[in-house]
């Protein structure tokens, strides 16, 4: 029994514990105790934006990119500190190393299942209750004014008058097509912008607050005042002087004529629109654009070949209603380097984290398309 004890306290000792995302300690010598300290740093960035922008309202072009740039770097770090792994985006620390190093200093992670499940659950549950008070304060405050609107109306004569409703033309009858296509297109944009908004789309929120630090820090320390003044100036004296009356002459009287020349003549000249595509300019972009069409139907015939023939096209940015994230039960696991000794990778047990090259779907060449992996970068058929 002592030897059964005491194997049980060895295992016990040796076992690592379960990884939480909320382990965060503070304090010499008091272990597991959470310290959370909430400091006003946002209304005070504000303030200070605010009381520079009154004071000198040069800095206003500085303060309204470093706002952009601040409120993506607010949603970074809320998303890049969610319990749950499979939900959070990359830093703007890691995609900086990844363009100036090559790689991640943090190196691959490793995902358990389930693991931050719990704390990201009750994470979404106090999410969804601010969720609902805004929603039942904008409720409450709809009712009240729609309430002030029936009892203010029930007191106009003119809101008691019967009248005869009449059937008039609607200009959406036959025309709902173009309305729902433009519509569609509105939701797809409003989609991938809310993606970059809360890091869905890694690289572009990085490039958009990259972006806006860069002109704020460059608004902070350039003379916007003088920059602003000596830009107007230019856009009023070139654009605004004297001399536009020349344009008139030489560009805009040849066919936009005087109210005394359409009193002379009031019949209108069409222009020759068929003249401008004859020359030998528009000539060779007609030609560039049959050829570029027709590579364009070589290469999709050729992909039909090699790869099928269903394919689609893939956007640059996550444009889905509901992004496809994995379950809290789904696991993650590095792969071995290359640069590991065959022999060693023979002994291991699982083939199936060895690392391996996918060749992509990407095709290149003028006469026979092959795929660009294996072309290389200079070479062409």
């Amino acid at each position: 029994e002592k030897e059964k004890n005491k194997a049980s306290t060895t295992k016990k000792e040796t076992t690592p514990p379960a990884p939480s995302t909320q382990e965060e300690t503070t304090g010499g010598g008091h272990d597991g105790i959470k310290v959370s300290v909430w400091f006003p740093i946002h209304s005070i960035a504000l303030f200070e934006a605010g009381v520079i922008c009154v004071e000198s309202p040069s800095f206003l072009p500085a303060a309204v990119f470093f706002g952009v740039s601040w409120i993506m770097m607010t949603i970074m770090h809320s998303r890049s500190n969610y319990p749950s792994p499979w939900h959070r985006c990359k830093t703007v620390g890691e995609i900086t190393s990844v363009i100036l190093l090559g790689h991640n200093r943090q190196g691959p992670e490793t995902i358990r299942p389930y693991e931050g499940a719990r704390e990201a659950a009750e994470f979404d549950a106090v999410d969804h209750a601010k969720t609902e008070r805004i929603v039942s304060f904008l409720t409450a405050f709809k009712t009240a004014a729609l309430k002030y609107k029936s009892d203010y109306y029930k007191t106009d004569a003119e809101a008691l008058a019967i009248e005869t409703e009449v059937k008039e033309w609607n200009m959406f009858e036959s025309y709902l097509y173009y309305v729902h296509l433009g519509l569609s297109y509105m939701c797809i944009y409003m989609r991938g912008l809310r993606n970059v908004i809360v890091w869905k789309s890694s690289s572009y929120s990085y490039i958009l607050t990259v972006t806006f630090f860069l002109l704020g820090l460059a608004c902070a320390l350039l003379p916007m005042d003088i920059v602003m003044k000596w830009l107007g100036r230019a856009v009023v004296w070139t654009l605004l002087g004297p001399w536009m009356k020349l344009v008139d002459i030489f560009c805009i009287q040849s066919y936009y004529r005087t109210r005394s020349e359409l009193k002379a003549n009031p019949n209108i000249e069409e222009l020759e629109v068929d003249e401008m595509f004859k020359g030998e300019k528009y000539q060779l972009l007609a030609k560039s654009v049959r050829i570029a069409a027709e590579d364009a139907i070589k290469l999709k015939q050729m992909r039909e070949c090699r790869f099928g023939a269903y394919s689609a096209r893939v956007l640059p940015f996550d444009d889905s209603r509901f992004p496809s994230e994995p379950l809290p039960e789904s696991t993650a696991e590095p792969y071995r380097s290359r640069s590991k000794k065959r022999e060693d990778r023979d002994r291991d047990e699982d083939k199936s984290l060895e690392w391996t090259f996918i060749p992509g779907q990407r095709l290149r060449g003028s006469m026979i398309p092959v795929a660009e992996d294996l072309l290389g970068s200079n070479a062409a058929i």
